[in-house]
């Protein structure tokens, strides 16, 4: 691969990984200010982020992949669900 190709791809990989990032913090902040200035408890708005996250990753999976036949990793599913319902208890 030629020295400039290299450099094109790492930069686009470090860009992407910056705008992750931001979006994480972005999220974090966005949830506190949930919680801090609204009438919502945590396990409702723990509710609604699993279940509109849970509808968001179902929409991408659909859109990159239309001809897959609905299987799932249940394993994945339920260490996350497990992460939020520990989450809760803090």
């Amino acid at each position: 691969m030629p020295h400039n190709e290299y450099r094109r791809y790492f930069v686009a990989e470090l860009i992407i990984t910056i705008l992750a990032l931001c979006a994480f913090a972005a999220n974090s902040i966005l949830a506190r200010l949930a919680l801090t200035t609204t009438e919502i408890d945590p396990v409702s708005f723990t509710g609604v982020r699993l279940v509109s996250g849970t509808l968001m990753l179902w929409l991408v999976v659909k859109w990159r992949q239309p001809s897959t036949t609905g299987h799932c990793n249940w394993t994945s599913a339920l260490i996350s669900l497990g992460k939020n319902a520990r989450n809760l208890k803090r």
